[in-house]
């Protein structure tokens, strides 16, 4: 049997995927527990920030979108708002991972690369819930679509991409502890920033590239073309499928790296 604290990081993940597994269902239990709501709350959650925005954006700055009717611009503002939620939450809980968990890491024969896992992971499927929602009214308002099926790669590429940059933070965050503590404000700019509120067509020509360097943007806009257009973009699924590997790759690069640091530090 491999040592885990060696292996590569998919090798790692089917190893211990049972660890992690059992680990993600103590995590869901934890953000439940003491709720009236129980796991209730996890399909209202998503339901409260999409109230908020549509109040904010289709009733009070009554923003019009051409071609998009006020339930459609709806629409495309919770298929933004999931991803980012579950991406915004992972980032948040993940990045103290390490830290907070200083007893097991300790343990020289744990690997505690999964720890973020199961941040990450429990983010998601927390937010799975609000994923069938999305699902479900684009199904009831454009139909079934062929592109439709390829939404579970992205959803992979971003959970990919969500691990590898709190595997990368989490390590970070060891060292300099006021990385957990900007995350928030980070967050907050973050969600200011993204295609949440806005579609691609709203954005001005000069800055429809620009966009694209926020990651989250590519994850949102190509969930907004596969559900609510029927569309993809070859050129943008390949974008985000390179860049969610390279950061997948790069994170467990410098958690592994910095393991034998993180040691005296914790």
């Amino acid at each position: 049997m491999s040592n885990p604290v060696k292996a590569g990081p998919f090798s790692l993940l089917v190893t211990q995927r049972r660890v992690t597994a059992a680990l993600v269902r103590q995590s869901l239990r934890d953000r439940v527990a003491g709720s009236a709501f129980g796991f209730f709350f996890l399909a209202l959650y998503p339901l409260l920030f999409l109230g908020v925005y549509t109040f904010v954006f289709v009733h009070v700055l009554q923003v019009r979108v051409p071609d998009l009717s006020p339930e459609a611009y709806t629409l495309a503002i919770f298929c933004g708002l999931v991803p980012f939620l579950a991406f915004a939450e992972a980032l948040t809980v993940g990045s103290g991972s390490i830290v907070s968990n200083a007893t097991m890491v300790r343990n020289l024969m744990f690997p505690y690369e999964i720890l973020p896992v199961r941040d990450v992971v429990a983010s998601y499927v927390a937010m799975a819930p609000g994923f069938m929602m999305v699902l479900a009214a684009a199904l009831w308002k454009q139909g079934p679509h062929l592109s439709q099926l390829l939404v579970p790669i992205v959803v992979v590429l971003q959970i990919m991409f969500s691990i590898g940059l709190v595997w990368l933070l989490a390590t970070l965050n060891v060292f300099m502890r006021d990385i957990q503590k900007l995350l928030p404000i980070l967050v907050l700019m973050l969600m200011m920033i993204s295609p949440i509120a806005y579609t691609r067509d709203m954005l001005p020509a000069g800055l429809a590239t620009l966009a694209l360097f926020n990651p989250l943007a590519g994850f949102i806009f190509l969930y907004r073309d596969m559900l609510f257009e029927g569309t993809v973009s070859v050129l943008t699924l390949s974008i985000m499928s390179v860049i969610s590997l390279a950061v997948f790759f790069i994170g467990f690069y410098v958690i592994r790296r910095l393991r034998p640091l993180v040691f005296d530090f914790v």
